[in-house]
């Protein structure tokens, strides 16, 4: 979505000097689940922050991006067949 592109910059110090709002970003794209895919290496970056609290959301949000891209809902997943004996 284009709106993971208009806040993934705001994860760099440089361009948000506001910890809130870059700790805000971690967690709205986490919340973005696998659609964020594309934040992931501003994410990355976001793992070096200064600031420990954006450190660890940025790890938390990338937690929830890969998470959520590995789950599969019960309906997606393949039954399994039955061997006739």
């Amino acid at each position: 979505p284009k709106v993971i592109a208009e806040l993934t910059p705001r994860l760099d110090p440089a361009v948000e000097k506001e910890t809130d709002v870059r700790l805000a970003v971690c967690d709205e794209l986490g919340d973005f689940g696998p659609d964020a895919q594309a934040a992931v290496p501003a994410l990355r970056g976001a793992q070096k922050d200064p600031a420990d609290a954006v450190r660890k959301a940025a790890d938390f949000a990338i937690k929830k991006i890969i998470a959520k891209k590995d789950d599969k809902k019960p309906e997606e997943k393949k039954p399994e067949e039955k061997k006739d004996k």
